[in-house]
């Protein structure tokens, strides 16, 4: 009895009657006997009957307690055992359960064998999105391969294995977590010396995903220019789309308006959804093609081609609706609504929040997309006559909105900021501001640098705090700002506001020349609310346009 109740214990917590025959040295009628004993005792409880049945002890410090009684070396020679059984006579179980087999070699001194079948039972539980399971399974191989002899074999094993696990660490501990750098980065070093290109890619781009959610934007840029040429030595076109992928997304948010939207280019030139659609459940979880679509239409707004810019977005979000894939459909309508904010477009504004409100109430999107669409649509309606609904929408859902995407939420900061100015809230919306600019300077996400310099510059203007040289100041440097990254409709926004301050002042020649040459810029866009009001201030200053 006592034998069998220790050799159940090495087993575990439960085992069944099969493999529990195969692995003793007792006769059947024996083991039979001891087992009805251990049943009757209330030591075991089982379920089923015959070969069928599987035993469990009902407490687990019985179990401890016979497995202590048992000397090291005899454990290890029965979990030696056990492995075997399961690998030879009763690999059925033992392919269905690979971390009870990688627990018996593990315990038995078999680490080379054990961290194959680690590795195996966290690809299992990845298939089930058991995460955290699937990731303690793989940090048990990673602990088990330093025992071995150092070296390229072991190596490129942990490699593979730290790839491996950095996505189950994402999902389980969060995507900015220290664990998911200490990963990303163990695997870029040893990829200097082991391990493929493809892998030294996925290393690299586990780090700028990294970065990317800290929103350190200029780190971003950094590694997205390792990724494109290693893509390019790998001759792997998908690779190098990916990589463009997080470079378009890295200048869009230093502002580099002009590299964004050549990256943009490239990417919506080489998609193919058929050869490249596979990207979306590999690398950031939406599709690389619209991806491109949708910051082609942002940054072309930007740089002052607003009618291109619409026929983009709108033909993405299509596209997007028709692919079905939630998540790419989120991305799609969030350029859309910063693009229809840059045209000032209330009506489709109003269109894609209720769209994207829809989407999470179904529970396909994140719950915080609420708070995004929330504030635009509070934008929406501060615009169109209903400033005290609108503001309140604005003021509920703000800490949701900041704390979802960061600095791409930065249009949504100025906005909110400009609509507290004017309902009287001058002191906060300046500490908007600066904490917002404070955020892109120490990350390098200085995209929106100009609007918030004029939104600053046009609070000055108030009568509480009354600042002229400090809104002079502000609306000349948005000015300055927008002209050195070629942003002609930020720059637009910007001279116009300046002009008016100057016409006010007196300065009729100061305040044409500084809106005429970018007025007279413009291509498209003449239907804009931004285009008309600096029309409008043209001809209020009276000289030529």
């Amino acid at each position: 009895i006592k034998d069998t109740a220790q050799l159940g214990a090495v087993i575990g917590r439960q085992f069944s009657y099969r493999l529990i025959l195969v692995v003793t040295s007792t006769e059947e009628p024996s083991l039979r006997e001891a087992l009805s004993k251990l049943e009757a005792e209330g030591i075991l409880s089982r379920r089923g009957s015959g070969s069928a049945a599987i035993y469990e002890f009902r407490h687990a410090l019985i179990q401890e307690a016979a497995y202590a009684s048992l000397l090291k070396s005899r454990r290890a020679e029965l979990h030696e055992r056990i492995a075997q059984c399961l690998l030879g006579n009763m690999s059925d179980e033992g392919a269905s359960d690979p971390a009870m087999v990688a627990h018996h070699l593990t315990e038995a001194g078999m680490i080379d064998e054990a961290v194959d079948y680690w590795i195996a039972a966290g690809k299992l539980s990845v298939e089930t999105s058991g995460y955290t399971e699937a990731l303690s399974n793989f940090s048990t191989a990673l602990r088990l391969l330093q025992q071995l002899p150092s070296g390229a074999e072991r190596h490129e094993r942990e490699i593979a294995t730290l790839l491996l696990a950095g996505p189950c660490q994402v999902q389980a501990l969060g995507p900015a977590s220290d664990d998911v750098f200490e990963t990303y980065s163990t695997a870029v070093e040893l990829c200097k010396n082991f391990g493929t290109l493809e892998q030294r890619f996925n290393a690299l781009w586990g780090l700028w995903f990294y970065r990317f959610m800290l929103g350190d934007v200029s780190k971003m840029r950094d590694l997205a220019e390792q990724l494109i040429p290693l893509a390019q030595d790998l001759g792997d076109p998908s690779l190098e789309l990916e990589g463009h992928h997080c470079e378009w997304a890295a200048l869009s948010l230093l502002g580099d308006l002009d590299g964004a939207l050549q990256s943009t280019k490239e990417g919506i030139r080489s998609y193919r959804a058929e050869q490249h659609h596979w990207m979306t459940f590999h690398y950031g979880g939406h599709d690389p093609g619209l991806c491109a679509r949708n910051l082609n239409a942002l940054n072309l707004c930007l740089l002052g081609y607003p009618d291109q810019a619409k026929a983009v977005s709108d033909d993405a979000v299509e596209r997007a609706i028709t692919l079905d894939h939630a998540y790419t459909l989120l991305e799609g309508l969030f350029c859309a609504l910063m693009v229809m904010m840059l045209r000032r477009d209330h009506s489709a504004v109003r269109a894609h929040a209720e769209h994207l409100i829809e989407l999470t109430e179904a529970g396909r999107v994140p719950s915080q997309a609420k708070a995004l669409a929330t504030g635009f649509l509070g934008w929406a309606q501060t615009e169109t006559g209903n400033g005290a609904k609108g503001f309140s929408n604005m003021q509920s859902s703000v800490a949701d909105w900041q704390s979802f995407w960061g600095a791409w939420c930065f249009p949504l900061d100025a906005a909110y900021a400009s609509v507290l100015a004017h309902q009287g809230h001058s002191h906060e919306a300046l500490a908007i501001i600066d904490a917002s600019r404070e955020t892109g300077g120490d990350t390098g996400g200085t995209w929106w640098e100009a609007e918030f310099l004029r939104v600053r510059g046009n609070t000055l203007l108030l009568p509480d705090p009354k600042d002229l040289e400090g809104a002079r100041a502000s609306l000349t440097e948005a000015l300055n700002v927008a002209r050195s990254r070629n942003g002609r409709l930020l720059e637009l926004r910007a001279a116009r506001d300046l002009a008016h301050m100057y016409l006010e002042g007196g300065d009729s020649v100061a305040a044409h020349d500084v809106l005429a040459p970018v007025f007279t810029w413009f291509t498209e866009g003449n239907d804009l609310p931004d285009y008309v009001d600096a029309k409008d201030e043209l001809e209020r200053i009276g000289l030529p346009r």
